[in-house]
Protein backbone atom coordinates (compact mmCIF):
# COMPACT_ATOMS: atom_id res chain seq x y z
CA UNK A 1 0.00 0.00 0.00
CA UNK A 2 1.32 3.17 -0.57
CA UNK A 3 2.37 5.67 2.29
CA UNK A 4 0.04 8.69 2.19
CA UNK A 5 -3.17 6.50 1.10
CA UNK A 6 -6.51 7.08 2.59
CA UNK A 7 -8.42 5.13 4.41
CA UNK A 8 -10.63 4.01 1.51
CA UNK A 9 -7.81 2.82 0.03
CA UNK A 10 -6.85 0.28 3.15
CA UNK A 11 -10.19 -0.85 3.00
CA UNK A 12 -9.79 -2.26 0.02
CA UNK A 13 -6.68 -3.57 0.44
CA UNK A 14 -7.98 -5.16 3.60
CA UNK A 15 -11.10 -6.65 1.54
CA UNK A 16 -9.15 -8.25 -0.91
CA UNK A 17 -6.36 -10.17 1.19
CA UNK A 18 -8.90 -10.73 4.42
CA UNK A 19 -12.55 -11.53 3.07
CA UNK A 20 -14.77 -11.11 5.93
CA UNK A 21 -12.77 -8.78 7.94
CA UNK A 22 -13.40 -5.38 8.39
CA UNK A 23 -12.10 -4.28 12.01
CA UNK A 24 -8.93 -2.36 11.89
CA UNK A 25 -7.01 -1.38 14.84
CA UNK A 26 -3.22 0.25 15.66
CA UNK A 27 -1.37 0.59 18.79
CA UNK A 28 -0.89 4.16 19.73
CA UNK A 29 2.28 5.39 21.83
CA UNK A 30 1.18 3.94 25.16
CA UNK A 31 0.64 0.15 24.16
CA UNK A 32 -3.34 0.45 23.89
CA UNK A 33 -5.24 -1.43 21.04
CA UNK A 34 -7.43 1.68 19.34
CA UNK A 35 -9.83 1.30 16.57
CA UNK A 36 -10.03 3.34 13.34
CA UNK A 37 -13.31 3.67 11.87
CA UNK A 38 -12.97 6.91 10.45
CA UNK A 39 -10.57 9.30 8.16
CA UNK A 40 -9.85 11.57 11.26
CA UNK A 41 -8.91 8.47 13.40
CA UNK A 42 -6.38 6.89 10.12
CA UNK A 43 -4.85 10.09 10.35
CA UNK A 44 -4.44 9.93 14.30
CA UNK A 45 -2.83 6.53 13.77
CA UNK A 46 -0.46 7.62 11.13
CA UNK A 47 0.42 10.90 13.11
CA UNK A 48 0.97 8.79 16.23
CA UNK A 49 3.28 6.40 14.35
CA UNK A 50 7.11 7.23 15.25
CA UNK A 51 8.38 4.27 13.16
CA UNK A 52 8.94 3.65 9.36
CA UNK A 53 5.70 1.58 9.39
CA UNK A 54 2.14 1.57 11.13
CA UNK A 55 1.38 -2.20 12.40
CA UNK A 56 -2.05 -2.97 12.35
CA UNK A 57 -4.44 -5.48 13.06
CA UNK A 58 -7.51 -6.95 11.26
CA UNK A 59 -10.19 -8.76 12.82
CA UNK A 60 -13.69 -9.81 12.35
CA UNK A 61 -16.12 -7.00 13.14
CA UNK A 62 -18.10 -6.69 16.78
CA UNK A 63 -21.09 -8.41 15.88
CA UNK A 64 -19.05 -11.68 14.55
CA UNK A 65 -16.63 -12.11 17.57
CA UNK A 66 -17.34 -15.21 19.73
CA UNK A 67 -16.54 -13.64 23.16
CA UNK A 68 -13.93 -11.48 25.18
CA UNK A 69 -11.30 -14.17 24.52
CA UNK A 70 -11.56 -13.55 21.12
CA UNK A 71 -8.21 -13.65 19.54
CA UNK A 72 -9.06 -13.52 15.55
CA UNK A 73 -6.80 -10.55 14.91
CA UNK A 74 -4.44 -10.71 11.91
CA UNK A 75 -1.24 -8.76 11.93
CA UNK A 76 -0.53 -6.99 8.32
Amino acid sequence: MAQGAGLAGLRQCIARSFPGLSCIRYKDTDGDLLSITNGAEWNAAKADNTKACLRLFVGAPAANRVGPSHTGHREI
